[in-house]
């Protein structure tokens, strides 16, 4: 085999081999539940939190809080 030919394979097999590591990175939301429930973790509960943690976060200072002046964070408040 030439120099040529074998590098050109080496370079297709390593971009094989980085696809496939790169998809092994992610899965589904189905294997994320089931991985979850594995552990021992609710999922709906564990969600929920994130989700609850993304609106606090979103709520501004603790003055609007407390007055119930919520006002969405714009671009310009970051």
């Amino acid at each position: 085999m030439s120099n040529s030919k074998s590098d050109e394979l080496k370079h297709e097999i390593d971009g094989l081999e980085k696809a496939m590591h790169d998809a092994d990175q992610f899965r589904t939301l189905e294997e994320q539940v089931a991985d979850m429930k594995r552990r021992g973790i609710d999922p709906s509960q564990a969600y929920k939190d994130l989700d609850r943690k993304e609106e606090d976060e979103d709520w501004g200072d603790d003055t609007w809080k407390e007055n119930g002046k919520w006002e969405p964070k714009t671009p310009a408040d970051l």
